[in-house]
């Protein structure tokens, strides 16, 4: 489903650099306005109020980017999926300086068993550090995760331009 999904927007994208009609300048780099937004993230750490073992989920964010340069301003909705637990659908926000590539995300999902969570993520470049409170059936967990992140229409944008 993933690969489809990127899939999907790469067609997209090569057929008009952006769907959304925001420009990009010779290298890829994307110009002020709006502009469509595929982000995965790959996530693995521990639950610190219980289970000793790994924790590891993928997360993928659909929806759009405002560029206010050296502001992008991101938002869309999210499906995450771990091997202990069930899918999650819910909404994130992401806010990134350009000029450091610092970038902050929070999110709220619902899995598919009613249970609630909530995530604030720091990071910088790729690398990011998140910090998840979930309300399963059964006592809360608090996953601390390092995560791994994959722009995935930017790197569309940057091929499709230098093609």
């Amino acid at each position: 489903m993933i690969l489809a999904g990127a899939a999907l927007f790469a067609a997209l994208c090569a057929a008009q650099p952006d769907p959304l009609g925001g420009a990009t300048e010779p290298g890829g780099w994307l110009l002020r306005g709006w502009h469509a937004d595929l982000n995965l993230e790959l996530a693995i750490g521990r639950d610190v109020l219980g289970a000793d073992d790994a924790r590891w989920f993928g997360r993928v964010r659909a929806g759009v980017t405002r560029v206010l340069e050296p502001l992008y301003l991101s938002a869309g909705l999210i499906y995450t999926q771990g091997a202990d637990r069930p899918a999650a659908f819910g909404a994130q926000a992401e806010v990134m300086d350009m000029g450091t590539a610092l970038q902050l995300q929070v999110g709220a999902a619902l899995d598919l068993d009613g249970a609630p969570a909530a995530h604030l993520a720091l990071g910088w470049q790729i690398f990011g550090a998140e910090v998840e409170l979930r309300w399963p059936n059964g006592p809360a967990e608090l996953l601390v995760v390092g995560k791994l992140r994959v722009p995935v229409s930017w790197l569309v944008y940057w091929l499709v331009d230098d093609a």
